[in-house]
């Protein structure tokens, strides 16, 4: 009798352990699932911002199609972080999806700009603040479907932070503008 009271007790932990590793290993395998779903999640929810985007884009072109802008679009291209201090540049195109030629008239000879805003929307920087141009009259002519593209180049002195690049084409008879989010590190 002794010897089974001894026994009972050594299966009773023996079966107690191994459905507490299976529970164990049941935990893992939940966990696991669930970092793979977060990470599908993240994933998801940059195709949607990616999708936004799109549909963004597609709302403004229509818009221009039908209004004052003769179909013109503006785009800018620039990275989503930028260093404190760093040379970076940004790519602005002009795209004419109009079913007509556009010609564009300008001032002087600058054609494309480009402002930062901080967080509270004040303008912290504008790349043709230092720049001189020529007084002189200008134009961009673009066929339909044509595009043209300019790089800019700046230097980034702004804080850490997150901020919004402002894209602009100011000709005499249109202001097209666009914007990108982007974020400053030490």
């Amino acid at each position: 009798m002794s010897e089974r009271a001894v026994r009972l007790p050594v299966y009773i932990v023996v079966t107690f352990a191994l459905v507490l590793l299976g529970l164990g290993i049941i935990c893992i395998a939940a966990i696991g699932r669930i970092q793979g779903l977060e990470a599908r999640v993240v994933d998801l929810q940059s195709r949607v911002e990616d999708m936004n985007h799109t549909i963004e884009t597609l709302v403004q072109i229509l818009e221009n199609r039908t209004g004052g802008s003769g179909g013109l679009f503006l785009r800018i291209e620039a990275r989503a972080s930028v260093h404190e201090g760093e040379i970076t540049s940004v790519n602005m195109t002009l795209t004419n999806y109009g079913f007509q030629a556009v010609k564009l008239t300008f001032p002087t000879s600058k054609q494309f700009d480009f402002v930062v805003l901080d967080s509270t929307r004040q303008t912290v920087y504008r790349w043709s603040q230092d720049k001189v141009f020529l007084e002189v009259l200008t134009q961009i002519e673009l066929q339909a479907g044509e595009s043209t593209t300019r790089t800019l180049t700046w230097s980034c002195n702004l804080p850490d932070g997150d901020y919004t690049m402002i894209g602009l084409v100011e000709a005499y008879s249109v202001t097209l503008s666009c914007s990108k989010s982007f974020t400053v590190t030490g």
